[in-house]
């Protein structure tokens, strides 16, 4: 979308994911310092990843989701963020039982609104343009993690809904760090997409033991430690992608310590500072948010 300025978003996702890449990936996974532990360090994805991958903006306020709204409340919210009108939006929700929209509906918001975004561009009305703009990007920002939501499960048959659209993140950066693990390049990549779109994925046949061999004998020059050189001229590096900290969803929140893999932005690592002494886990919402 060139109007909202997130071309070739929509390119980003896998068909299939590799369960016995990614399963292997998490065995060596550290809540305490957000890093997977690899025989030559530890490595994480990083905000940086984010930004290159996906090409999506990774400044702004963290986000704090209240819970699933009403029916009132989400008409309210679609008037508000996406530029409905109130009987679209009240049609909205009673087609949908609940606080939701199809992704057909999201699709004629886009459709709806790019025009008036590209008239107010044309005509200098900023007021215009950045409200509008606003309200295509969350609908199709919506209209991508929508339609990759997907549910598993457990074996305790609890629901749980997984992003899709964020697993696939992950295993486009294990292609992008790991020049052995069978992401293919996609013939049709080019370098203004975002990073995520290099590489088709395999349908993964490797077991779990092989895979694990794999990693235990990575060696350091089996690894590209900065595979983002031929893409600054695309998406200049951001220094926010060096806090440390906690980052925070709602009440979710995890630690991010880019400090722990700073080969990862090509410096010479150090010794890092105890996790707590950048990410108190005593650290209220308040605190996060302050700091």
């Amino acid at each position: 979308m060139d109007t909202i300025r997130m071309y070739r978003l929509e390119l980003t996702g896998y068909s299939f994911l590799d369960p016995v890449l990614l399963s292997t990936f998490v065995e060596r996974w550290h809540g305490e310092t957000s890093s997977f532990h690899m025989p030559s360090g530890k490595m994480t994805v990083t905000l940086d990843d984010v930004r290159y991958l996906l090409h999506l903006p990774i400044k702004g306020h963290l986000l704090d989701h209240k819970g699933i709204p009403t029916k009132t409340e989400g008409v309210d919210l679609m008037i508000k963020h996406m530029g409905s009108t109130r009987d679209e939006a009240e049609q909205e929700v009673k087609t949908t039982k609940g606080a939701h929209a199809r992704f057909v509906y999201l699709k004629e918001i886009v459709e709806k609104h790019t025009p008036v975004v590209n008239k107010a561009e044309v005509d200098g009305d900023k007021d215009t343009f950045k409200r509008y703009k606003g309200y295509i990007t969350r609908a199709y920002l919506l209209l991508l993690v929508g339609t990759t939501i997907f549910s598993n499960k457990t074996k305790n048959n609890v629901d749980l809904t997984y992003l899709k659209y964020f697993i696939d993140l992950d295993q486009a950066w294990i292609y992008d760090y790991f020049v052995d693990t069978e992401g293919s390049l996609d013939t049709q990549y080019e370098q203004q997409y975002p990073r995520a779109t290099k590489y088709d994925s395999t349908k993964g046949q490797s077991s779990h033991m092989a895979m694990r061999k794999m990693m235990d004998r990575l060696l350091p020059h089996d690894i590209t430690w900065t595979p983002y050189k031929d893409h600054r001229d695309i998406c200049t590096f951001e220094d926010i992608t060096l806090y440390s900290g906690w980052i925070r969803c709602g009440l979710i929140k995890v630690r991010y310590l880019p400090e722990w893999v700073l080969w990862q932005f090509g410096y010479v690592q150090t010794i890092p500072r105890h996790p707590d002494s950048a990410a108190n886990i005593l650290d209220t919402v308040d605190c996060i948010d302050e700091h």
